[in-house]
């Protein structure tokens, strides 16, 4: 008996939600940000440049390979599954996927010297075609006080990452996507060598049980 009325009150419970998301005008959009690590890659060296020297503007865009870790679609829907929509999946349609920070925190070394250190997301090539890069955000420090975390936050957020995850999912053979880097500022000391890398995305859904 105990058992039969476990199983009732778990249906009970499945109909009460339903018919709560049934009256959000037959379809709503919820959303949710989810924390996310995207790996751990070497950080780019400046060549000829000592602890301490001007970066001179001929050195101050770095390439950085990406980190592995970028989510998929199918990471995606174990993010909402996770969050409490498993139960609906089937009527889940995936809207958006924003990026809406990143954060570079230095595994060795620090930022302190660099007064500007600006992020974008260069997409590979597909179909012999290359997208325009993507802003990530800039950080900026009048006195060099950089430290060794870095987040960056979009200028106009959130950044499509769904068009990032079609593009590195796609691309060209040869191309890959890369971050790229520009700094300003004084060579830091000591330069980190090797930058962990985490972000915050904010997914929304859009439920339709009719």
């Amino acid at each position: 008996m105990m058992k039969k009325l476990s199983v009732g009150a778990k249906t009970v419970s499945l109909v009460s939600v339903l018919l709560a998301l049934a009256l959000c005008n037959i379809s709503c959009s919820p959303s949710f940000d989810v924390p996310v690590t995207l790996g751990e890659s070497a950080f780019p060296a400046l060549p000829g440049l000592l602890a301490g020297d001007p970066i001179p503007v001929g050195l101050n865009t770095l390439s950085l390979p990406i980190p592995n870790g970028l989510p998929t679609r199918d990471t995606i829907e174990g993010y909402i599954t996770d969050a409490g929509f498993g139960f609906v999946l089937s009527f889940i349609t995936l809207e958006a996927v924003g990026l809406k920070q990143v954060e570079l925190e230095a595994s060795n070394g620090t930022f302190d010297g660099l007064t500007l250190l600006a992020c974008t997301w260069k997409q590979a090539a597909v179909g012999g075609e290359t997208a325009a890069p993507v802003d990530l955000g800039t950080l900026t420090s009048d006195d060099g006080t950089l430290g060794t975390d870095i987040l960056l936050v979009p200028s106009n957020p959130p950044v499509d990452l769904l068009a990032l995850m079609d593009n590195a999912a796609t691309h060209d053979a040869g191309s890959l996507p890369e971050l790229g880097i520009r700094v300003a500022g004084n060579v830091p000391n000591p330069l980190p060598t090797r930058c962990s890398f985490s972000a915050t995305i904010k997914i929304t859904i859009r439920i339709k049980l009719f």
